[in-house]
């Protein structure tokens, strides 16, 4: 008897010992389904759109953080740069970072990693939620909690990057006096690329779109397309059908020799030229592929438009950044003779999966802008991989490669080939 009861006095010390250590006080809703739980010792990030265990009924965390590290997600490290032993020290920390990014309209938290906390020259970011697009104001204060609470608990310094306040509206100052406000602000030579904010989809291309849903972002064909291929297929079937009927009459109709010979030979071969063209536009019409970033899912799948078979699909956390890969930009002329410089180029969009890279689309020519053609020019002529800035260009494709990484929480680069 005694010996059972000091038993369940153990199971009962255990379990209040797991309580009072990890038991949630607060839930915070971050964007794509991604959910922050904060106890007094515990700091979980979950996706929602998860099932549950099995075998614990609790849905599994993306990252886990107490006072003595970080656990998370081997998917989660893959696609972030974090060490794949799924743990990592406080001191691998170098900081908190939760802030408000202008280009993406939305408060962003993340970590600063170093291999210490001094060595500053080595900082990596590794990004962990997002917040919906909205007013800073809106979503500010969770931003601002879910920060706090994970600085405090891995004990490390917190850096909070606040939205730019407007400035006040200040009545005429006397003539002797100098009550200009002070403004704090980039240098004018080095616009941040919030000088040309996000447009909303739907972002149209010469043959593609991209569009919002609402749990969903598809790459998808136009109908103009889709249906000149179904015409050029048409067309051409039916001229395939009248060079054969010219040429089998010809041979079978009893009148005079054709000449030369291989006139009515030459019709059979032109019917059957023109009938495998229509069959291969057909083919590309109804093998069309969609792209779709499901948020809900939070996976990338290739969708075959008209028979729904999937091609290829990656969860979210495996894409390790958004690439869009373009020819030089080549100069058409400014709008206006101050306006900035219209530019085009030929461009590719590709998911990094680690080593490896799956082509989203290929838009081909594709027209922008640079508002910073004078300054930028030299090196944008030079190939290389660069962080996308819309200050030095500015089209669609670049708008949509950023609205990707938004999504997948990853980073947008571009990649400029010769």
């Amino acid at each position: 008897m005694r010996r059972s009861s000091a038993r369940v006095a153990l199971r009962n010390w255990l379990i209040n010992a797991m309580l009072s250590s990890s038991y949630v006080t607060d839930i915070i809703s971050a964007a794509h389904n991604l959910t922050i739980e904060i106890g007094p010792e515990i700091w979980r990030l979950v996706n929602g759109a998860r099932p549950p265990s099995e075998e614990s009924g609790a849905t599994p965390a993306l990252v886990e953080a107490r006072p003595d590290g970080l656990t998370y997600a081997p998917a989660f490290a893959r696609a972030r740069p974090l060490p794949p032993q799924g743990w990592l020290a406080p001191s691998g920390v170098a900081r908190v970072v939760v802030g408000w990014a202008p280009e993406y309209q939305s408060w962003h938290l993340g970590l600063l990693l170093a291999e210490s906390a001094e060595d500053a020259g080595e900082l990596r970011w590794c990004g962990l939620a997002s917040w919906p697009q909205g007013e800073a104001v809106e979503h500010e204060g969770d931003a601002r909690h879910a920060a706090q609470a994970l600085a405090r608990l891995l004990d490390r310094p917190l850096h909070v990057v606040a939205p730019p306040r407007p400035a006040p509206i200040i009545a005429p100052p006397a003539p002797a006096a100098d009550t200009r406000p002070l403004v704090v602000a980039a240098p004018a030579a080095s616009p941040s690329p919030a000088d040309a904010p996000l447009r909303e989809p739907p972002l149209t291309f010469e043959t593609w779109a991209f569009v919002a849903r609402r749990t969903r972002w598809v790459w998808k064909r136009r109908a103009h397309w889709v249906l000149g291929n179904l015409l050029r297929a048409v067309g051409l079937v039916v001229l395939a059908v009248v060079f054969a009927l010219l040429g089998a009459g010809t041979l079978n109709s009893g009148l005079a020799e054709v000449n030369p010979a291989w006139l009515p030979a030459l019709g059979l071969a032109v019917a059957v030229a023109l009938l495998a063209t229509a069959l291969r536009a057909f083919w590309r019409m109804i093998t069309t592929t969609d792209v779709v970033l499901d948020v809900k899912k939070r996976e990338v799948r290739a969708r075959s438009r008209f028979t729904g078979s999937t091609r290829w699909r990656l969860p979210f956390e495996r894409v390790s950044y958004v690439l869009l890969t373009q020819t030089a930009p080549r100069p058409q002329g400014r709008k206006g003779k101050d306006g900035p410089m219209r530019v085009a180029q030929d461009v590719w969009v590709h998911l990094a999966e680690g080593d490896r890279f799956r082509q989203v689309v290929e838009l081909g020519r594709v027209e922008g802008v640079s508002r910073q053609w004078d300054a930028a020019r030299a090196a944008l002529k030079q190939p290389g991989r660069r962080r996308i800035r819309l200050a030095d260009l500015d089209s669609p494709a670049h708008q949509a490669a950023l609205h990707m990484a938004r999504v997948l929480e990853a980073d947008a680069w571009l990649d400029v080939r010769k």
